[in-house]
Formats: C-alpha cells, structure tokens, sequence
C-alpha cells in the first residue's frame, strides 16, 4: 500500500506558464524582479521629495 496515492499522477507546470520559459523578459535584462526595484525606488524617491518640500515650506 502507498502512503501517498496521488504522487504518481503529480506532475509540475502542466497549465499556464510553463517553468522552463522566462514569463516577463524584455531586452533581455528586464525582468519582474528588475521593475519591482524600479518601482521601489520611484516610490522612495517621490516620499523624499515630499518631505523634503514640506520640511522647506515650514
């Protein structure tokens, strides 16, 4: 008797996306985790524009 029946039929990356295949590769160097740290530091970025304003406008 099997302790894990469904083990067999299991099988990775069979709908969608497949695994062996970048999903997001623009120009060859951008990637999702390359827009993520982009948008991270526009948002950063802004944030210290806006205190700095608001510290000079007091």
């Amino acid at each position: 008797m099997k302790k894990i029946p469904y083990l067999q039929q299991f099988e990775m990356c069979t709908s969608g996306v497949p695994c062996s295949m970048d999903y997001l590769n623009l120009l060859g160097f951008i990637t999702i985790p390359l827009l993520a740290f982009i948008a991270f530091l526009i948002i950063t970025v802004n944030l210290v524009i806006l205190a700095r304003s608001k510290k000079e406008s007091k």
